[in-house]
């Protein structure tokens, strides 16, 4: 399980929480989205099961977008930090996306 801290000691609650899920079920959420005959849209919550190297993959990049996020915002004072990367946008994330991941590949 990996705890996630910023610059300071302090934990990041909601990857911090993810991983915990992770390494207690196994398991990881997705939304999975149905249209019956009717044209009604159902939305559920399922489990997927996955493996620990799994896990590893998806805290490896939670941690690396957690470390954009804090690099980032020391920079610019006006991004958000590791702790409200929630709001970060939809421009900083494919900032990240696109450019960043990109460039270190």
């Amino acid at each position: 399980m990996s705890v996630f801290i910023d610059c300071n000691n302090t934990p990041v609650v909601i990857p911090t929480l993810i991983s915990m899920s992770m390494n207690k079920t196994g398991c990881v959420k997705s939304q999975k989205t149905i249209v019956n005959k009717n044209k009604v849209v159902e939305v559920t919550i399922v489990d997927t099961e996955i493996n620990p190297s799994t896990i590893n993959i998806h805290e490896d990049a939670i941690l690396h977008f957690l470390q954009y996020v804090e690099q980032q915002s020391q920079l610019n004072p006006d991004l958000p930090n590791v702790h409200m990367h929630t709001h970060a946008t939809s421009e900083f994330i494919n900032t990240y996306l696109n450019d960043y991941l990109i460039s270190e590949t």
